[in-house]
């Protein structure tokens, strides 16, 4: 049998880790958990909600500044995301669709600098994507905002001058998303 392959990252999955979800009215309470005693987190989430659309993330995760995600839409499309870290604001995401409403871009814009981070998403299936609408984990955001699935990511990286670099690239094999 052969593994479905990917490129970047490696995540490894287990089931003694979980989120513990609160629904109350317009918002979503998450705490991470573990099932083993030996393994504590002290991390929690707080989405706020409006229209079914999150407008709002809060993660505070034990005595670190607590980090706040503030979300803008354009026909229902997440255009914007401010990231906040306590009151400073370190980064803007702007995000970009094709016309079959796949995630084409995110603009990474840091407020103190001109230069960007640019990540292209490009090799789409035709296959629905099964992680679409689940917004609730920041770790799948990217992937929930498209149609189908993307099978390759690229970064680039653009400096000061305009100049552009590739700073990165990333592949998942069709196998992943059957």
């Amino acid at each position: 049998m052969t593994i479905p392959t990917a490129t970047g990252l490696s995540y490894h999955f287990t089931d003694i880790i979980y989120w513990d979800i609160n629904v109350i009215g317009d918002r979503v309470k998450l705490e991470k958990k573990s099932s083993d005693k030996g393994v504590s987190f002290d991390e929690r989430h707080e989405l706020r909600y409006h229209n079914k659309l999150i407008t709002e993330r809060r993660i505070n995760r034990g005595n670190q500044s607590i980090s706040i995600y503030k979300y803008e839409y354009e026909n229902n499309l997440l255009k914007k995301e401010y990231c906040y870290l306590g009151d400073r604001l370190p980064l803007e995401k702007t995000f970009y669709f094709n016309a079959s409403k796949n995630l084409d871009s995110i603009v990474y814009e840091y407020p103190y600098s001109t230069s960007k981070i640019i990540e292209i998403f490009t090799n789409y299936d035709q296959k629905p994507n099964k992680l679409r609408g689940l917004l609730m984990l920041e770790d799948f955001l990217p992937r929930a905002l498209s149609i189908n699935n993307y099978m390759e990511m690229n970064r680039l990286y653009v400096d000061e001058a305009g100049n552009r670099s590739p700073s990165g690239e990333r592949r998942w094999d069709a196998k992943l998303f059957n």
